[in-house]
């Protein structure tokens, strides 16, 4: 989940704005990086692997959302 989140910076985001191909390439690596929490998480331990996709799927939710935009 670090490395999803350190797409949320603001920064990074006004510049995924200009440019639109590496917009779409950031959110396949957040799906990417979503199945990956979920498989992993279920490895760990059993029952984790929901959790941890429920988890990524409100942290897509609210960035869809525009968090930190104005």
């Amino acid at each position: 989940m670090p490395a999803a989140a350190f797409g949320m910076v603001a920064d990074l985001g006004s510049w995924l704005d200009l440019h639109p191909l590496a917009h779409a390439a950031f959110h396949v690596e957040v799906m990417g990086l979503g199945f990956l929490a979920g498989h992993l998480g279920d490895r760990y331990a059993r029952g984790a692997g929901p959790v941890m996709a429920a988890a990524m799927g409100m942290v897509a939710l609210v960035a869809a959302a525009g968090l930190g935009r104005p």
